[in-house]
């Protein structure tokens, strides 16, 4: 593959990760304007059944990714 094509492939599957995770970072947005950290954040999006991409539990970092995607200047 050219170069090209691998950019325009991980353009692709980074727009589809933000998309998958709109309303999951709506959720973890609102409940950091509330004052919740990171990893309270994270504990409830556990408690209320939202799943990462690869299933796996949530953490604060990836809470963090979540977030700063779904930023308007990125």
């Amino acid at each position: 593959m050219t170069l090209e094509h691998r950019q325009a492939g991980a353009a692709s599957s980074k727009a589809w990760a933000i998309h998958d995770m709109c309303p999951v970072a709506a959720y973890a947005g609102a409940l950091r304007t509330q004052g919740l950290s990171l990893r309270a954040v994270a504990v409830q999006l556990e408690a209320h059944g939202f799943k990462t991409r690869k299933g796996g539990p949530w953490n604060a970092v990836q809470v963090k990714r979540v977030l700063d995607r779904q930023s308007p200047d990125l």
